[in-house]
């Protein structure tokens, strides 16, 4: 009784003074005493696998991922920012929005990156950080991203620092594809469509806007031979745009001229994971057939390709630090079908397992981590993030629907972060 009285008085200090700092920035003592007694209310929640609660946060070195583009991930200023999916009733329907959440790396705090914590991330609250899709940092704390506004494609600056939410170009075509930034100018695709004789044509114009004043530039068409074998930018970086398409990977420089063939793609086949090494322009990416269950990594450097001999033969999914490749090889688990049209199969393709490799010199690996079928690590919204001794993951929620299953993350608003040296565990909850 007289621990329940004193988790009562410390909500009721912590809601008084979160709601004194409504318009402040978050007070990251307040998101650990928080954290703490929801630690405590969870601790009666089965643990799988042998687990022990984590109890002290061990501050990781992050130099290991300097430097290391993805679209796995994203970094800034110490935090490591990824998306969940809120959902929410309204009086007619479930439904459900996309909110980007952290964890600051050096503290272990995490947090929606909406500063007011009695916020709910919903259009009830009108919360101004809902719904925006993929995030590219320009500046430290200052990233670019997109969301339609009225049925109108429109691009964000979004300052963490100043809590401010600025719009900066709204499409006049049908929708918009970000790039990224480079050299103090933020670059999108402008797509529009055309349709004639029953047969559409689509026409991307590529754009930019300065960082600094805010000014558009046009810079021209992306070439139909490019269109037509939907050929997408994935990396802007040493004046070149990084292609990947149907089939092909390949450059160009910033006028889709020069071009310079990367890597051919056969019809069955797609590309997974890819990193840029901006310390040794290197680009790494994995190249595999999901129906042979086949996969390969690729180094790219000066013009040349060469296939990294992996200790596994069939690679599924890799991390890339600077100094270890982190990897699963195929390794199926399979759990049922999916309902879709085509029936498809449902598989863990990596089989709880994680590898770890010398980068330099990938001759030998060791196992540094086995989910023992206690969670799906990899699936088809998001890949595992290595950092330091921690691996993060979401934990999907296996759903049964009569003779059919599917992997949802939209009601568990969670990552699991497990410290694999000290063989620790903690869910880290948002509300």
């Amino acid at each position: 009784m007289k621990n329940i009285k004193c988790i009562s008085i410390l909500l009721f200090i912590v809601f008084l003074f979160s709601a004194s700092c409504r318009e402040s920035k978050i007070d990251e003592q307040i998101l650990l005493d928080i954290e703490d007694f929801n630690d405590s209310f969870h601790a009666f929640e089965l643990n799988r696998g042998n687990f022990l609660p984590e109890r002290n946060y061990i501050s990781p070195s992050t130099e290991n991922i300097n430097g290391i583009i993805s679209s796995n991930y994203n970094f800034n200023d110490d935090k490591f920012y990824f998306w969940l999916t809120k959902k929410y009733d309204t009086a007619d329907q479930s439904t459900g929005r996309n909110m980007i959440a952290y964890v600051n790396i050096k503290t272990g705090i995490h947090h929606y990156i909406c500063t007011d914590l009695l916020c709910k991330h919903t259009e009830f609250d009108e919360c101004k950080y809902l719904n925006f899709s993929d995030i590219y940092f320009a500046e430290k704390n200052v990233f670019y991203t997109a969301r339609m506004d009225d049925s109108i494609h429109t691009i964000y600056q979004v300052d963490l620092d100043r809590d401010s939410v600025v719009k900066v170009y709204k499409s006049q075509g049908s929708y918009l594809r970000a790039i990224g930034s480079y050299k103090k100018n933020f670059y999108f695709f402008e797509i529009n469509h055309k349709t004639v004789n029953k047969e559409t044509k689509y026409y991307e114009n590529l754009k930019s806007i300065d960082i600094n004043t805010k000014n558009i530039e046009e810079h021209g068409c992306l070439l139909e031979k490019y269109t037509d074998i939907n050929a997408s930018v994935f990396y802007i970086g040493n004046d070149k745009f990084y292609f990947m398409s149907l089939n092909k990977i390949f450059t160009t420089d910033l006028f889709f001229e020069n071009e310079t063939l990367i890597c051919k793609i056969a019809e069955d086949e797609r590309i997974g994971d890819y990193y840029y090494d901006e310390k040794t322009d290197e680009l790494f990416f994995n190249v595999r057939n999901q129906e042979e269950n086949t996969g390969t990594i690729y180094v790219y450097k000066n013009d040349e390709l060469n296939k990294i001999n992996m200790p596994h033969e069939n690679i599924y999914c890799f991390q890339l630090t600077n100094n270890m490749i982190y990897y699963s090889p195929y390794d199926p688990i399979y759990y049922g079908t999916a309902a879709d049209f085509q029936h498809t199969q449902v598989y863990d393709y990596t089989g709880g397992k994680i590898y770890a490799a010398d980068k330099n010199n990938p001759i030998k690996a060791k196992l540094i981590f086995d989910a023992e079928k206690n969670f799906i690590i990899y699936n088809p919204f998001n890949s595992y993030v290595i950092i330091g001794d921690y691996l993060y993951f979401d934990d999907p929620e296996l759903v049964e629907d009569g003779e059919f299953i599917y992997f949802n993350v939209a009601q568990k608003l969670e990552k699991v972060r497990i410290n694999m040296k000290e063989n620790t565990i903690k869910y880290i909850r948002f509300e």
